[in-house]
């Protein structure tokens, strides 16, 4: 079975792949054909083919890493190489408001954010400035169709091998979360505690009440969708 880390954007994914790496004896890959706006739709490059290769032909554990948007079209190519049956979805999330507030730091030490639509010439918030909102709304409104897409896939059972992990669950990585995944992925897991990598230091950073309530309204928009899991209360 492939196992495929479908991550939200700040969710210490790289903590979970790195240590799951280290269980399997493998290396991960991904799908997405270029940084930022790259995640969005899944193909091969050069560099990923040779990898999918290599793994196949040393019947290596396969390990997918990205933020994978499930469309048509992305689970269509992973059903093609990999077969949707045969594939373990986890899907890590976290409270989309702490979410943002480490997509601003992002976009203050990096110029961007996990999604940005990026160039070689510049960075995308060296163009980008407005008074009304810390974050373009084009990063916010991808990540809420991100999780919109997973979570509808989920209500409605499209996906047979599928479960969500909670950024503090990753973090904490107590015995119950090497349980839960020994459940799913039917092997003893014992996730290593001294493997953590690409976190950020907590900050007093705070979201505007403009950016608040256009998170609230926009996800109000998706009328059968709960996204309380990601810190959204229904009315």
């Amino acid at each position: 079975m492939t196992i495929f880390i479908s991550a939200g954007p700040g969710t210490a994914s790289h903590s979970l792949v790195s240590r799951l790496e280290r269980i399997f004896n493998t290396k991960r890959n991904t799908h997405k054909l270029g940084n930022g706006s790259g995640n969005i739709v899944a193909g091969f490059d050069t560099k990923s083919f040779l990898k999918y290769l290599y793994l196949s032909l040393l019947f290596k554990k396969k390990i997918i890493h990205q933020h994978f948007f499930p469309t048509e079209y992305n689970l269509s190519f992973i059903d093609k190489y990999y077969g949707l049956n045969k594939t373990n979805f986890i899907i890590t999330y976290r409270n989309i408001f702490d979410t943002l507030k480490n997509m601003i730091k992002w976009k203050l030490k990096r110029k961007h954010t996990p999604l940005s639509f990026r160039t070689k010439e510049f960075e995308p918030y060296d163009i980008f400035n407005s008074k009304e909102f810390e974050l373009n709304l084009l990063d916010v409104v991808l990540i809420i169709n991100f999780y919109a897409l997973w979570l509808k896939i989920n209500q409605k059972k499209l996906i047979k091998n599928i479960m969500f992990l909670n950024f503090e669950d990753i973090v904490r990585n107590d015995n119950d979360l090497s349980s839960t995944l020994s459940d799913f992925l039917k092997k003893k897991i014992s996730l290593d505690n001294h493997i953590s990598e690409n976190l950020w230091e907590k900050s007093d950073i705070k979201i505007s009440k403009n950016l608040e309530e256009f998170i609230y309204m926009y996800c109000k928009s998706f009328s059968d969708i709960d996204f309380s899991l990601i810190g959204i209360k229904n009315d």
